[in-house]
């Protein structure tokens, strides 16, 4: 009755969200509710979400709590049973000297987890060890079993993720834990060795571990930004590796992307085998990552993200990949996805859609982004985006969604209803040798003052390196983040319904053509631009140039268009869509409905219209790219002209 209670509340809060918020009609963002009021009194940051997959009430959320009166960090993880109206503290991780980079997730039948890196001080020697932390629940996270805890010295694993498999019947609850780990050299315990990929693996549900299973990075790369995994119908286990290209060991100095080239690359590796081997590795995309810059590096950190479509619709077990990345002198927020379980990638786009302003590298600096998909098919994205911030520093919390499968997305949302802006009490640390807070073992051994550093911590500018994103078993999204809107760095939720299920091409009326893109070539025979209207008018040919024929109906489907003068939108579409999905038919202009082989179609105008256009000279580079798209070219089917003609009704 309570959760009925809430969602009819919800339901009658819509239409003042809409309003407050001019969302679409086809996303609806719930109330914010407040989940760390448990440490209301203590800032909070890097933050993770997990959906009980049989239970739409049963959430799981984790973060960091920065202790500034006691120098000291620990983690904590918050429950709801009533779909995220009411949060309450299950579990800290006090018992360490400090802790962090938490992980948590939910199971089948009760199962729950929480892992955090920790370090233990021994009374007698004064010397701390590092370990991770393994909490195990078996009723759903409301009481918590601590086994052994998994030492690191020989096995170290850094910004961990947890992946349980909740769908393969022969490894069922398998658990996962993934994440940069190092590999060490033969000659003694200390030796140089590498820094690689790990997969540690639970086949009892998280009580013990075997492993870990590693893959070196090659000699002078660094695996300094690994994603999340997610575990596929049939159990592979899928996860995100950013890879830096060139790094000094022992510098901490990492190198910045160009203009043009990037600095790392983000790549795929699967398990097919429940743990036992890892694939090579597959390029997902060139990586333009940011890390660590004065300039904005300190501002724009996050993880990679890996979501896959958990239903039986169209894109069952399709992978979504996102990431932040600076390409074109703006870290924005980047999306890639892969159909055939990670082997290989689709072209990445930015999703962020924040308007392109005269200076690309003035634009909006996003961050934090992370992705679900629920068992409807539906692909969300929500990110920490800085365009309503005129001091760079604050952010709101946005969303897209996508219906197709990540080829065309929504307009974006905000989520939070107030934004972290920094106006209140900032939050620090402080460092000294033989003391443990936010310092390291390292030994004094010249006589000398002791030297303290009191500072910012700097995770409160970038809330961490993960974010909280998840679908629950309704369908329902639920976006967990980190603002300060109470004075003070804490942890907030909102539910979110995206109206709508996935569907081929997005429209119920193409769902059946076929992407016949690579058969087709696309042909401009004319183009012109009138300043004066600002429009750009394309003629456009289609030829076949393949060896079957290609029936109709045959038409043009916008997946993405970009422009550096200013906001394109298509103006002559069939279906009077102006965004992405904007269909122009070509069907009536081809004989019998059929594009022979080698056959070209008569020209039909495609018109587009540039909003907002800006000056082509800003002062320092003459911007002429009018119109940059993608499109795909969608038909009945491909066949030989003997069936063609076979088939044609008499």
């Amino acid at each position: 009755m309570r959760r009925l209670v809430f969602v009819c509340a919800f339901l009658c809060a819509l239409v003042e969200l809409q309003i407050a918020f001019a969302q679409p009609d086809q996303i609806h963002v719930g109330p914010n509710v407040h989940v760390s009021q448990a440490d209301a009194t203590y800032p909070l940051g890097e933050i993770m979400l997990s959906a009980d997959p049989a239970d739409a009430n049963h959430l799981l959320g984790c973060g960091i709590v920065y202790g500034e009166s006691e120098n000291r960090r620990w983690t904590v993880a918050y429950l709801s049973m009533d779909g995220g109206e009411t949060w309450r503290s299950t579990l800290d991780t006090k018992r360490f000297e400090d802790s962090s980079d938490e992980a948590c997730a939910l199971g089948r039948n009760g199962l729950a987890l929480h892992i955090a890196i920790g370090r233990l001080l021994n009374p007698a020697t004064k010397i701390t060890s590092t370990v991770l932390g393994v909490y195990r629940s078996t009723d759903g996270g409301r009481t918590w079993m601590r086994p052994e805890d998994m030492p690191m010295k020989f096995q170290l694993i850094e910004r961990e993720s947890l992946a349980i498999d909740n769908r393969s019947s022969r490894s069922a609850d398998t658990v996962y834990i993934a994440g940069s780990s190092w590999i060490r050299g033969l000659a003694h315990e200390d030796a140089t060795g590498f820094g690689g990929f790990g997969v540690w693996r639970s086949r009892d549900g998280g009580v013990t571990f075997d492993g870990p299973l590693k893959r070196a990075a090659a000699v002078n790369q660094l695996v300094l930004e690994p994603g999340s995994s997610a575990v596929l119908s049939d159990g592979t286990l899928v996860s995100l590796i950013g890879i830096l290209k060139n790094y000094k060991f022992g510098s901490g100095v990492v190198a910045r992307s160009t203009s043009e080239e990037s600095n790392a690359v983000l790549y795929s590796v699967l398990s097919t085998d429940g743990g036992e081997n890892l694939s090579e590795a597959v390029k997902v995309d060139d990586f333009f990552m940011v890390w660590g810059q004065k300039d904005s590096g300190a501002l724009t950190l996050g993880m990679p993200m890996l979501a896959a479509d958990p239903g039986d619709g169209p894109f069952r077990d399709r992978l979504y990949a996102t990431w932040g990345d600076e390409r074109g002198g703006r870290p924005g927020i980047r999306l890639a996805y892969s159909s055939d379980k990670g082997k290989t990638w689709s072209k990445s786009v930015l999703i962020d859609d924040v308007p392109t302003p005269a200076d690309k590298s003035e634009g909006a600096k996003n961050f934090l982004p992370t992705v679900a998909v629920n068992k409807a098919g539906v692909v969300a994205v929500t990110w920490y985006d800085r365009r309503d911030n005129p001091d760079g520093l604050g952010w709101y919390v946005r969303l897209r969604a996508s219906l197709d499968g990540g080829d065309t997305w929504l307009p974006s949302i905000r989520v939070s209803e107030k934004p972290n802006t920094f106006s209140h009490k900032l939050f620090t640390f402080a460092n000294a040798p033989g003391q443990y807070g936010y310092t390291s073992d390292e030994k004094d051994t010249v006589e000398r003052p002791i030297h303290v550093t009191v500072g910012l911590q700097l995770r409160q500018f970038y809330a961490g390196d993960y974010a909280g994103l998840a679908a629950d078993a309704s369908g329902t999204f639920h976006a967990l983040w980190i603002d300060d809107r109470t004075g003070l760095a804490q942890i907030w939720s909102a539910p979110i319904v995206v109206l709508g299920k996935a569907i081929r091409n997005g429209d119920a009326a193409l769902a059946a053509l076929t992407d016949v893109s690579g058969e087709v070539q696309l042909k401009i025979v004319s183009s012109k631009y009138d300043r004066e209207s600002n429009a750009v008018l394309l003629g456009i040919r289609l030829q076949n140039s393949s060896r079957e024929s290609i029936r109709g109906p045959v038409k043009l489907r916008l997946v993405n268009v970009s422009s550096t003068i200013g906001n394109p939108s298509a103006a002559n579409a069939d279906n009077e869509l102006t965004r992405p999905g904007a269909v122009w038919d070509f069907s009536s202009l081809l004989t019998e409905n059929v594009l022979k082989p080698g056959e070209t179609s008569p020209v039909r105008q495609l018109v587009f219209h540039i909003n907002n256009p800006r000056d082509f000279f800003d002062g320092k580079i003459l911007h002429t790219d009018l119109l940059n798209f993608d499109i795909r070219v969608l038909a009945a089917g491909a066949e030989s002209l003997a069936k063609a003609v076979r088939d044609k009704p008499e």
